[in-house]
């Protein structure tokens, strides 16, 4: 087994960085020679992975601190490094996470780093995730923490992990909407309780055409005492969204539907103090805020 663990050892504890660990490049142009140095293990990785009869350059880290005009895809741009590699790398769990002055680390070659002990649903679903290789070990040292990944070099994400990062994995169930009630504790407007919302609610007009907020499969539809006329849609990476309140169901159960497809129309049905879409979304057994996932 340790023939297969990297240690990548890095102090990254600040404001001390006169002398880290891994090579600090301090500027991404060509006066930096540290930089120079990735550039050039970055061109070796993409020739080695053209050809079959040429081995990658050994994995190795650099630290960058990132200035306030950085953002992770100008950095990935700069570095010829797919922002796949560097988001896995750092934990981040969206483009915006990364934060000017908070050093962050760059590898050499494209690749996947997938923590072995995922601490958020992203990282779950990258866990999970069939790959191509079984990943090689590498332990990554941050000041006195350390974080033990499986390294699957030159892979990416998915297209559906993709939208997950960008926060673009869900649209607007319906157009024009006013959020009214967000997920979590609140006050209920029907009981004068506090209670757990597992949703939004969206407030539109009453007629008002419902879509689903992904391409899916209808997998039940009903009537309940307190959504009304509902509808539950399945999507890939065991994602489901419920639509509840509705004056009319305009699919079946087995049906497959796209974005474009008016699933149905917003009503008062259920326990209700007037016309809106309430809203949720579920992964495996456990419901989701869904502006997580929402594109706005």
């Amino acid at each position: 087994m340790m023939g297969r663990v990297f240690l990548l050892s890095c102090i990254l504890t600040l404001p001390s960085l006169a002398q880290p660990w891994y090579p600090l490049i301090r500027d991404l142009s060509s006066s930096d020679p540290l930089f120079k140095q990735l550039l050039a293990d970055v061109a070796s990785s993409h020739l080695a992975a053209s050809r079959t009869d040429a081995d990658p350059p050994p994995l190795l880290l650099y630290l960058y601190v990132p200035s306030p005009s950085d953002t992770l895809m100008t950095i990935a741009a700069a570095a010829n490094i797919p922002y796949d590699a560097i988001a896995t790398l750092n934990r981040l769990q969206h483009p915006d996470d990364l934060i000017p002055g908070t050093p962050l680390l760059l590898p050499n070659q494209p690749g996947l780093f997938v923590p072995t002990e995922p601490r958020t649903d992203f990282e779950q679903y990258l866990a999970v995730s069939a790959r191509s290789s079984e990943g090689r070990e590498v332990v990554v040292h941050t000041g006195e923490a350390s974080t033990r990944f499986l390294f699957h070099p030159g892979e990416g994400f998915t297209p559906l992990e993709r939208l997950l990062f960008l926060n673009v994995f869900f649209q607007m169930p319906v157009k024009g909407a006013r959020i009214t009630s967000t997920f979590g504790h609140r006050i209920s407007p029907i009981t004068g309780k506090t209670s757990f919302h597992y949703g939004i609610d969206l407030a539109v007009p009453e007629g008002t055409p419902v879509y689903p907020a992904r391409e899916g499969k209808v997998v039940a539809t009903g009537k309940d005492p307190v959504l009304g006329l509902y509808i539950i849609i399945a999507h890939a990476g065991g994602y489901k969204t419920l639509y509840g309140h509705l004056e009319e169901i305009t699919v079946a159960e087995g049906e497959e539907v796209v974005l474009s497809s008016v699933i149905g129309r917003v009503g008062t049905t259920g326990l209700t103090t007037g016309p809106h879409l309430h809203f949720g979304t579920q992964l495996g057994e456990r419901w989701k805020d869904p502006l997580q996932f929402l594109r706005r």
